[in-house]
């Protein structure tokens, strides 16, 4: 006759081994914790950042439109800009150096980069530039003037319908 021994019986299960719940808490927490890593994976590669690098590129645009505005200033540069929904019109003021051909226009929104845009304004008259835009302002913009040669610069901050006087961004 076969004796079973107290401990044999104490090791076998009553119930299935999915009613356990400790099993339950050994494959969930692991299971999460992988869930969680391959949503950081998704979120971190379609929302990440652009490569700024060491920040030495950043500190040359400074330099540079830093340049382009003192010689904005020294040149006595201003203008006065309108918009309405597919127009903009600047009108340029300069104390010397001579009138560019054309003028380049980047309208820039923080909110939204779809709204961006970058326009060749084509002169029309003496002090005159006009040009078409890509899609109508509907909110505050940043805009960079420069002329073609891109030896000095304007800004401002754009907004609907009203008229805007852009002089150079900072002053030295």
């Amino acid at each position: 006759m076969l004796k079973t021994s107290p401990l044999a019986a104490a090791v076998t299960p009553s119930r299935p081994w999915h009613r356990e719940p400790m099993v339950w808490l050994v494959i969930t927490i692991p299971a999460l914790t992988v869930i969680g890593g391959l949503t950081t994976v998704f979120l971190a590669y379609h929302h990440r950042d652009a490569v700024t690098g060491d920040g030495s590129q950043d500190l040359a645009k400074a330099q540079y439109a830093g340049a382009q505005d003192r010689s904005a200033l020294r040149l006595g540069v201003s203008a006065t800009l309108a918009t309405d929904e597919r127009t903009i019109i600047v009108d340029l003021h300069m104390d010397s150096g001579t009138r560019p051909q054309t003028l380049l226009v980047r309208l820039s929104d923080d909110h939204d980069s779809a709204h961006d845009q970058v326009l060749v304004l084509r002169p029309v008259g003496a002090e005159r530039f006009t040009g078409v835009l890509t899609h109508p302002i509907v909110r505050r913009q940043r805009i960079d003037v420069t002329p073609n040669d891109l030896n000095w610069r304007l800004g401002g901050v754009v907004v609907p319908g009203e008229t805007v006087h852009l002089q150079p961004p900072i002053v030295p």
